[in-house]
Parts: structure tokens; sequence; C-alpha cells
């Protein structure tokens, strides 16, 4: 038996800053970008941010205080007297939380470092619906397990057999959203458990928080999609479109996790979603809003 999510660990993993310790919940904002400036020239603190960041075992300390960045890139404004460093941060880590802890850093501070931020970007009054991205359901007939696919170049891998035998298309999919902060969508993560081989998704970011612990037993893989919070168990339709922009994506969970085996699947057709439960699968609502029409 062939395990899907080894290949799909390794085309999608997130890098070495996915070790940093996980926050207590994942990033609601499609931006992973944090800043940190200062006044004046600031050498001393953007050489020493820099170092660490390029070079983490050279100042393992600091590197781990900034919550361990992906990638740093340092400004000077000569006329402003100022200074500041772009950090790029592991998408699944909350902004908010590492911001706090950042700001409230004794080492950061003795640097010179004098706010701490978030990029939240300028959103105009009206804005275009957000982008989509069509994601593919399959089903692996020797398993008994869904998954979902949200890229050409995935989809080419399993239909040429690479994540092993079984998996067909259901000839189900659905348009997500690409995150984006303007358009209120909100990155879908996904993560891989290697115990029933078995992929979950999730977009609720205390739900995901969870699953990064290590007694959970879920690996995280990647940002798969985007798409909006369901508010009270439905879509919120605050567009104006019609018909309305979003439509509900449900979850469904096989209920096998006594025999090691969980599993579930995610459709928009409230049809499926009845069939399942009828089949023994345990309806858990709606997990996500997506695009109307497929």
């Amino acid at each position: 038996m062939y395990i899907i999510g080894l290949f799909f660990a390794s085309l999608f993993v997130l890098s070495s800053g996915a070790q940093a310790k996980p926050t207590h919940q994942c990033n609601t904002r499609a931006s992973n970008q944090l800043y940190v400036s200062g006044q004046g020239a600031g050498e001393l603190a953007r050489s020493r941010i820099l170092a660490a960041v390029t070079q983490p075992e050279s100042d393992i300390n600091l590197y781990t205080r900034l919550g361990e960045p992906l990638k740093a890139t340092p400004y000077t404004f000569v006329y402003l007297e100022s200074w500041m460093m772009v950090l790029v941060m592991d998408p699944f880590q909350d902004l908010t939380e590492m911001i706090d802890a950042i700001r409230t850093d004794p080492l950061v501070a003795s640097l010179g470092v004098s706010y701490v931020g978030d990029n939240l970007g300028v959103c105009f009054a009206t804005s275009p619906p957000p982008q989509t991205q069509n994601v593919t359901e399959y089903h692996n007939t020797l398993l008994n397990h869904y998954f979902l696919s949200s890229s050409i170049e995935e989809n080419a891998f399993i239909d040429s057999g690479g994540a092993g035998p079984g998996w067909v298309k259901t000839g189900e999919s659905f348009l997500a959203f690409v995150p984006d902060d303007c358009a209120r969508t909100v990155n879908v993560f996904r993560f891989y458990g290697p115990g029933p081989n078995s992929h979950f998704y999730t977009a609720d970011p205390k739900e995901c928080g969870g699953l990064r612990t290590q007694e959970s037993g879920w690996n995280a893989e990647s940002i798969a999609f985007g798409g909006i919070l369901p508010e009270n168990g439905q879509c919120p339709d605050h567009s104006g479109f019609v018909p309305p922009l979003y439509a509900p994506l449900y979850r469904l969970y096989n209920n096998r996790w006594m025999f090691n085996d969980s599993n579930h699947r995610y459709t928009i057709r409230i049809d499926i979603y009845e069939q399942m439960i009828n089949k023994g699968w345990v309806g858990e609502g709606v997990a996500l809003c997506v695009r109307n029409g497929r």
C-alpha cells in the first residue's frame, strides 16, 4: 500500500520555519509577513536579525525569539532616519500571537526595535469577487477514503498512479477561493495523519492550532485553498450577488477512529451529504463556505 501523504508532504511541506513552537491557533490572515522597525540606521539590529534568520545556528536565541522566520529582507529609509525588516513567517503561525510575543521580548527591544506589526494592506470599499481555484475530489476504492486535490500538478500525479492504487476521480468538484484579506477569504489548512493514512482540512483557527500539537498525531502540510468561515452554521451573504456568492461545504466523518482509520469527506451537495449519513457517516455540518457553482 502506498502512503499518499508521504509524497504530498514532500511536495507541499513547509520549510524549516515550520518547526517553530506552534501558536495556540493558526493564522486567520492570507498574509504571513510581519515588520520590525526602529529609528536611526539600525546597522546592528539589521545585521544581527538578518544573520539570525539566514544562519539560525549563529544566533539561535534571537532566531527563536523572532518566531523562527523563513526569510528576512532589510530596508533603510535614509531620509526618514529609520530602518525596517520584513519577516516572512510560517503561514500556519498566528501573526497576532507572534507579534505580541516579539513586542514584549527584552532581547528584541535591546536591538532598538520600536515597532512590530503585520501587513494589513489597503482594501477598497468595493472590491471584485475573490479569485477562485478548482478543487477535485478523489476516492480510494481500496481504502474507502476521500481526498481533495487543489492543483493540476497534484491531479496529474494521482491520475498517473503516483499516489498508489485505487485512487479515482468521483466526478465531484467545487470552486474554492484564493486566500485574500480584502475579500475576507481565509486559509484552509491541510493536515496528514500517518496513522489512518488520511488527510484533513480545516479553516477553523482553533481546530487547526489543536491539530498542530504533538499529541494530535496529525502533521501540518500546507495551505490547500481558501474559503469563507460560516456564521452560526450558515454561509454569510454580504455580497449582494444573485444568486448568492457563497455555498456551504459540508463535512462528514466516517467515525472509524477506533480502527485508526479516520477519514473525512467534503461536499457542496446536500443530497450526497444525506446519502453519506444514511451509510453511517457522521454529518458535521457546514465546515466552510465556497464559491456558489462548479
